[in-house]
C-alpha cells in the first residue's frame, strides 16, 4: 500500500487485531497488499523507521503464513522497538493465528 487513502480505508473498514506491541488491521479484498505504520508515540523518525523495518522483516520471514485476499496494515505500538526479534515474531504469529481463525 502506498497512498494514505488506502491506509485510511483499511483503518476505517478493516478489522483490528492487537497484541502488546503491534496491531494489524485486516480488510477483505481481491488482492493481497501490505502496509506498515509506526505510531509517533514510538519517538523520533529514526525509531519509527527502525520499527517499520522490523515489521517488514517479520512479514518477509513469515510470508507463507499471511492469508491471501486481504489488505493488511501493520502498526507498531510504543515499546515495539525495544523488543527482541524473537518476542515480536511470537506476537506476530499469534496475530496471524487470530486472523486465520476469525476471517
Amino acid at each position: 500500500m502506498r497512498t494514505s487513502n488506502e491506509f485510511d480505508r483499511v483503518f476505517r473498514q478493516g478489522r483490528m487485531y492487537s497484541s502488546a506491541r503491534m496491531m494489524v488491521f485486516v480488510e477483505r479484498s481481491d488482492s493481497t497488499k501490505l502496509g506498515f505504520a509506526a505510531s509517533r508515540k514510538l519517538g523520533s523518525a529514526p525509531s519509527r523507521n527502525r520499527a517499520k523495518r522490523k515489521l517488514r522483516e517479520l512479514v518477509r520471514d513469515h510470508s507463507e503464513r499471511i492469508p491471501t485476499g486481504r489488505h493488511l496494515v501493520m502498526l507498531a505500538k510504543p515499546g515495539f522497538d525495544r523488543r527482541r526479534y524473537g518476542e515480536l515474531a511470537e506476537e506476530f504469529l499469534g496475530l496471524l493465528t487470530q486472523i486465520r481463525r476469525t476471517s
